[in-house]
């Protein structure tokens, strides 16, 4: 597909998307700070129908907005329900910023935090280990939450599962048809809405800034709403024509050793020195430190990752309450992944 018409379809797609927002300040105000990017280009240059349309914003104020928005719809449509503890079901956002500032004794946890009712109750790791800088969805169960719009039910996500791997099928069991552009799952990281939109809230920016986390150079392919252009370079357009993964680097190389199986079951080829640079960079990272291990594998959107680092931060907790050091290694992970994945 030639690029005006790649252009052309993906304008269409975003001004039936934010048509479709009732907030008349917010619709008015991301009109000119919206970045589409990642697998929806590859796939119109192909030819293809994309199975989703990755959306992006340009500063931390809109991304905030974009996802309490979404959050309040998300509650409307789940009101008295339930989740599997016996709380009543919630989504809220959480600025990092309030983090820090709770951190430095400056507010309450009860002031941003929804559900903490008392000074004595203790955040989780999900909510601590929040940079300044962090946008997070975060759900009273520090799960992944799925919504049906239709029936106003809830459900935890029991399998392993990326974000970006949904089926077009499973989404559409949860479509309302008559309420288009409804929040159907949410995570830390991104938003999932029916019709096709996610919403990404893990990162904000500029294309480049936004980029300097990607991995694969068919993935930087870009189209902005203040020029309503699709920008990509010869080399992405080689990649993409010839289906080879090429890694340009990445602050998540895990994230890429995960995402590789994706593209490999979808046709596309890598040669080994395309993963010696993946490997390389993970072995400068500092996988002891249960924080750095904690954004890395966030990043992947597994849930099961996510009880990883729980099951880690428990056992770190119980050391520390009977003042002994907490430490883990290779032999230990293993065993906490064996015990989570089985």
């Amino acid at each position: 597909m030639r690029k005006t018409k790649v252009s052309k379809v993906i304008d269409n797609k975003i001004n039936d998307w934010v048509t479709s927002i009732t907030d008349i300040d917010l619709a008015r105000d991301i009109k000119d700070n919206i970045i589409v990017t990642g697998g929806c280009i590859v796939s119109l240059i192909n030819n293809e129908t994309p199975n989703d349309f990755d959306i992006y914003f340009r500063n931390k104020d809109i991304t905030k907005r974009v996802a309490q928005y979404y959050c309040n719809i998300f509650n409307d449509n789940n009101q008295n329900r339930e989740n599997k503890l016996g709380k009543v079901l919630h989504a809220w956002v959480l600025d990092g910023k309030d983090v820090e500032e709770y951190k430095a004794n400056n507010k309450k946890l009860t002031s941003f935090a929804y559900g903490y009712y008392n000074d004595d109750d203790i955040p989780s790791g999900m909510i601590t280990n929040t940079t300044t800088d962090r946008i997070k969805v975060i759900v009273n169960s520090d799960g992944i939450a799925s919504s049906n719009s239709e029936l106003g039910t809830e459900v935890y996500m029991n399998t392993i599962k990326e974000s970006d791997e949904i089926s077009s099928r499973e989404i559409d069991k949860l479509n309302d048809t008559e309420k288009r552009y409804m929040p159907v799952f949410l995570s830390t990281n991104a938003i999932t809405l029916s019709d096709k939109i996610q919403l990404v809230i893990r990162f904000y920016g500029s294309p480049t800034q936004i980029h300097e986390t990607f991995d694969y150079v068919h993935c930087m392919c870009y189209w902005t709403s203040w020029d309503k252009k699709v920008h990509y370079t010869v080399d992405a357009l080689d990649a993409i024509l010839n289906k080879e993964l090429k890694y340009v680097g990445s602050k998540y190389p895990i994230c890429s050793v995960m995402r590789m199986r994706k593209f490999i079951n979808r046709g596309w080829k890598i040669n080994a020195g395309q993963i010696l640079k993946m490997a390389f960079q993970i072995s400068e990272l500092n996988l002891q430190d249960i924080n750095v291990l904690e954004d890395q594998l966030v990043g992947v959107d597994s849930l099961y990752f996510l009880h990883t680092i729980e099951c880690l931060r428990k056992m770190m907790e119980e050391k520390k309450s009977k003042g002994e050091e907490f430490s883990y290694d290779s032999t230990y992970l293993s065993t906490v992944i064996d015990r989570v994945f089985n």
